[in-house]
């Protein structure tokens, strides 16, 4: 940046105010109005020579000088604009940003007028260099007094023939000192970085900028971090691999036909069948009707809202108890009730409520729980755990409908399959 402005007398603040007041200014104006008057008291002839400033010629030609001299200082002004050192901050825009960002938009935000100045008359001889990577470099660190490094993607798939090989032929990135740069204004920091990427990068690149943080350990004899130093490993493992081999005992899949498909259509249930096995991911199938497809299970729920502290109205099939219950998790509750008759596939069905619908029972609780239909408890059980026969599904079905034809997938490695065979005497194979 110049020193001295290249017309003299002229002001010397730098920046320099638009709005003309100020005691430099003034005194500024009352040297150009001396100046003024000396040259034209030096021109009149001697007749109009006067000692003192008295006479009403006097008088009306300094009062025509200070105009004159006020008309001077601001031209002057006007001037020392186009001069990017002395350039007035009203006007950085119009006289030097307009030629670095001529698209207008979004323009870089910095904090003070000779910083503002300073950074764009710097980025503006990044510009004349061209667009290359120190470029883009040296452009970033214009805005922090963070370390910035520069890396070219394609240098590490070069020598391979994947197809990031070519995907990343034109990506770079920008690794920034992350400990310094959080000390200021990262907001700030991040929108003005990418506005001076955008100026100086070529048009047919593509950068990103990420903040690298680094861990030091223990000190040298100077006091400063050492940075561990370690050689470093990695195991990769094809999991494409394993899906050629088979788990031959896993089942492959459970296959029903009374799928039932709920009115918010993300809910997919199975009175007849547990879904316990089935895992988040499972792939389910309807095989006919309008909701015919491939479903991802979003998860396996016992009751599409779960804890419902009042007690709600029942019905149970084919045992017929009724009455009210609570629901705890995947728990339902009447204390006025003996479950202990149910049997093996029970139905039991909330008639009101956030739960309303059917589920299928599946363990009593208790001193004498257990499984239904492997035990005979003889003292009364309000407790019964529901079992998970429904699906949250992760895309919602075309319609709600029953009675679906479908196959939901126990393991990605199964192969098990339920075989029915007729017509075959079997019988020698259990005689003793």
């Amino acid at each position: 940046m110049s020193d001295e402005k290249l017309i003299p007398n002229v002001l010397t603040q730098n920046p320099t105010l638009v709005k003309e007041l100020g005691q430099e200014y003034e005194k500024a104006v009352r040297g150009e109005t001396e100046n003024i008057l000396i040259t034209y008291f030096n021109l009149v002839p001697d007749v109009y020579l006067s000692e003192v400033v008295g006479p009403n010629y006097t008088l009306y030609f300094q009062a025509a000088a200070e105009y004159l001299a006020r008309i001077r200082i601001s031209a002057q002004e006007v001037f020392e604009d186009n001069d990017y050192d002395f350039t007035r901050p009203d006007f950085l825009f119009q006289v030097l940003g307009s030629l670095l960002f001529p698209g207008g938009g979004d323009i870089p935000e910095i904090e003070g007028d000779v910083s503002y100045r300073s950074f764009l008359k710097a980025l503006l001889l990044l510009v004349l260099q061209g667009s290359k990577a120190s470029v883009v470099k040296s452009g970033v660190e214009l805005l922090t007094r963070a370390e910035v490094e520069h890396f070219e993607r394609f240098l590490f798939w070069r020598d391979t023939d994947l197809p990031q090989k070519w995907i990343e032929q034109f990506g770079f990135e920008l690794l920034v000192d992350g400990e310094t740069a959080l000390t200021e204004d990262v907001l700030a920091f991040l929108k003005n970085a990418e506005i001076v990427i955008k100026t100086l990068k070529p048009a047919h690149t593509y950068y990103e900028l990420s903040f690298l943080f680094k861990e030091y350990f223990g000190e040298n004899e100077e006091g400063e971090g050492v940075l561990f130093e370690d050689e470093s490993s990695f195991e990769m493992s094809a999991y494409y691999y394993e899906d050629y081999r088979k788990f031959c005992a896993g089942a492959k899949q459970i296959a029903s036909s009374e799928g039932q498909t709920w009115t918010d259509r993300t809910l997919f249930s199975d009175v007849t069948v547990s879904f316990k096995n089935i895992s988040q991911g499972a792939v389910l199938h309807v095989s006919s009707g309008n909701n015919e497809g491939y479903y991802i299970v979003d998860d396996v729920l016992s009751f599409p809202v779960g804890t419902d502290t009042t007690a709600r109205a029942y019905t149970t099939f084919p045992s017929s108890l009724s009455g009210t219950a609570t629901v705890d998790d995947d728990v339902i509750t009447d204390l006025a009730q003996d479950f202990s008759s149910v049997e093996e596939g029970e139905v039991f069905t909330f008639t009101e409520g956030p739960n309303a619908g059917s589920y299928r029972l599946d363990t009593f609780l208790g001193s004498e729980g257990g499984p239904i239909g492997t035990t005979s408890p003889s003292s009364t059980i309000t407790s019964v755990r529901i079992s998970p026969s429904l699906l949250r599904l992760r895309s919602r079905m075309i319609e709600a409908a029953i009675s679906q034809d479908y196959t939901v997938s126990v393991d990605r490695m199964g192969v098990l399959t339920a075989r029915v065979v007729t017509g075959e005497d079997v019988s020698q194979y259990f005689y003793l």
